[in-house]
């Protein structure tokens, strides 16, 4: 069996460069019009991070905050061989100065409401306001009951 926390993601730095290019040269197309307002269409970098490390998901991260990606997620699971999401938020917060830290979706049953709230508030803080929070049941029932919960 595969550890999928020392590595065996894809190399993802070249796709992202060239989805950032595409954008630009297509930039003026990219608009939504709700009511009398223009609004940007923002693009995120969803990463299931299963299958990456951390050298890798940092590099990931530093390249979509430095080709101005708006966001870039992590997923909420605890009974699975992955980083778990919010001490890897708060390390890749770190080490990126524009790109929203996401995680999808967060599992309200792994967290009492208040240590989520501080959790939330404190990377809020500490990021300079990069967290855009999701919450939802999360996970399924055997991962609950994996978990204890």
């Amino acid at each position: 069996m595969r550890n999928t926390l020392t590595g065996g993601g894809q190399e993802p730095a070249p796709y992202l460069r060239r989805e950032c290019e595409w954008q630009q040269q297509r930039h003026s197309s990219i608009k939504v019009v709700v009511g009398n307002m223009d609004r940007m269409v923002k693009f995120s970098v969803r990463i299931h991070q299963g299958g990456y490390d951390y050298r890798t998901l940092r590099r990931i991260w530093m390249d979509a905050d430095r080709l101005g990606y708006y966001s870039a997620t992590l997923y909420d699971l605890l009974n699975v061989p992955t980083l778990e999401c919010w001490t890897t938020l708060s390390a890749l917060a770190a080490e990126t100065s524009r790109v929203r830290l996401t995680p999808l979706v967060l599992a309200n049953t792994y967290r009492h409401p208040s240590v989520f709230a501080k959790m939330a508030s404190t990377l809020d803080v500490i990021s300079g306001g990069r967290v855009e929070v999701g919450i939802g049941a999360g996970g399924s029932r055997s991962d609950h009951r994996a978990s204890g919960l």
